[in-house]
């Protein structure tokens, strides 16, 4: 969820945005680190080979030094190169070091980005920052404060969000007070998925200011993530109610969420439209959207929503088996096909794909294909129990019932607890007129806990066939 980001894609943030949207000057700061690594490595390396011919030279005297004039030359050259890395790497550690700062161009645009100020603008230019609130800080702690709140920035604009959360309880050990630091640590909490913490800390910055539309969301949806659904719904609907906030779709899409687990998909939709006219691509609205479509079971909607969904993201298999299965359901078993296969195509190694992909196969006559490919599962996972009973199922569908039986046989051996293979078995059986082997497979299913019409109609032919024989 990119919610977090949504906050600071506001105007306010503006400024600093368009500096920070430059991902090369974070590779430059992450390509720093490692020279850095790399240059006191190979500094140490060098310290110990002059150290040993140092301790030579001591205990030689000059007869090496006349000897070995060429090694010298290039243990000393190897020295000049590597004291020009050392001193590259620290020109990379210091940029790194202030590339926030850098960033962020004057200390005013740091207090404008913490949010702990009142700031004054004229022409676009900061001209005044005034302190909303005394927190107890001196001059440099709260120069350090305001600084740390830009790499908070920084980290949120990296997806570095365990980096952002250290450096927000750095500014919490300082003794500060303010609510940007308890709502920024809500909301990072949430996206790391501690919905516990995240709760706490929403509920500190309510405690200073109950306006603030963000945090209030954030509230509501982490006791959602918490299964407390009455009061998640209170305080999504008090965030509604703020239309501040800049996670609105959010707050919709869970609020749509919750009225479709209670199949209430009339409130479901109005939640969504909601939604999507502030957020047109909003990705997760569109899976709840396709979700209810699915449980009205009205195909031509969902199928429409589906292809939506196709053009926001086309790397999801997930989307591809939603279309198969649709299709499935219509029939089509061809465009199923088409898109089991987009789906494969992303996921090639997908065990339920390419089951789904042999059921289709064998339901469309293509048996010959669908046995390929479960014999070359065969061959990758002969651990698989589960392939015996679909090559014996491909068997028999193309009567060759020998190695159809065969392969049931493997997969009873180790599945003697499962109905399937004794009612394939019953089946097979029964149609090569082997009544009393047929009804013991049957008897096995009933004794497994397992009976349907279609068993007990069987039992109840072989008992008439018996008795005419």
């Amino acid at each position: 969820m990119d919610f977090l980001k949504n906050v600071f894609n506001s105007d306010e943030s503006l400024e600093y945005e368009v500096k920070m949207s430059d991902k090369d000057e974070y590779k430059i700061g992450v390509y720093a680190c490692k020279v850095h690594v790399i240059a006191f490595i190979l500094i140490f390396i060098l310290t110990f080979i002059l150290t040993f011919i140092l301790t030579l030279l001591l205990s030689i005297g000059k007869t090496f030094i006349i000897q070995h004039v060429y090694h010298l030359r290039v243990g000393f050259g190897i020295g000049i190169v590597l004291t020009i890395l050392c001193l590259a790497q620290q020109k990379c550690i210091a940029y790194r070091n202030n590339l926030i700062q850098q960033n962020a161009k004057t200390i005013p645009v740091a207090k404008k980005i913490s949010g702990r100020y009142k700031v004054k603008e004229k022409n676009g230019k900061i001209i005044q920052c005034k302190r909303i609130n005394n927190d107890g800080l001196n001059e440099a702690e709260e120069k350090k404060v305001d600084i740390a709140y830009v790499k908070v920035l920084f980290f949120i604009k990296t997806n570095q969000y365990g980096s952002a959360l250290k450096t927000l309880k750095d500014i919490e050990k300082t003794g500060t007070t303010d609510t940007e630091l308890y709502s920024t640590l809500a909301m990072v909490l949430y996206c790391l998925g501690n919905m516990q913490e995240a709760l706490q800390y929403a509920n500190k910055s309510i405690m200073f200011d109950r306006t603030e539309g963000d945090v209030i969301a954030v509230k509501g949806l982490a006791l959602y993530h918490l299964g407390k659904k009455e009061k998640a719904i209170e305080w999504l609907k008090k965030a509604e109610a703020q239309k501040s906030t800049s996670i609105l779709p959010d707050v919709y899409e869970t609020l749509g969420r919750i009225s479709f687990n209670d199949e209430d998909y009339q409130t479901a939709f109005r939640y969504i439209e909601k939604g999507l006219a502030i957020d047109a691509k909003n990705y997760d609205l569109y899976i709840l959207k396709a979700d209810c479509y699915s449980k009205m079971l009205d195909t031509e909607n969902l199928i429409a929503t589906l292809l939506i969904l196709e053009k926001l993201n086309n790397k999801n298999p997930a989307i591809y088996e939603w279309f198969a299965n649709t299709y499935t359901m219509l029939e089509n078993f061809e465009k199923s096909l088409f898109y089991i296969n987009k789906a494969l195509k992303l996921e090639p190694q997908n065990q339920y794909y390419l089951s789904k992909k042999v059921d289709l196969l064998n339901t469309t006559k293509n048996h010959k294909e669908a046995l390929k490919i479960l014999k070359n599962i065969e061959s990758l996972a002969p651990e698989d129990k589960q392939v015996c009973f679909d090559i014996a199922k491909t068997y028999y569908l193309m009567q060759d019932i020998e190695k159809s039986i065969e392969y049931l046989e493997k997969y009873i051996f180790f599945n003697k607890d499962d109905f399937y293979g004794y009612k394939l078995k019953g089946i097979i059986l029964f149609e090569q007129k082997k009544y009393q082997a047929s009804l013991k497979n049957f008897l096995k299913v009933k004794d497994l806990g397992y009976c349907d019409v279609e068993i007990e109609n069987y039992i109840h032919q072989i008992k008439n066939n018996l008795r005419l024989l």
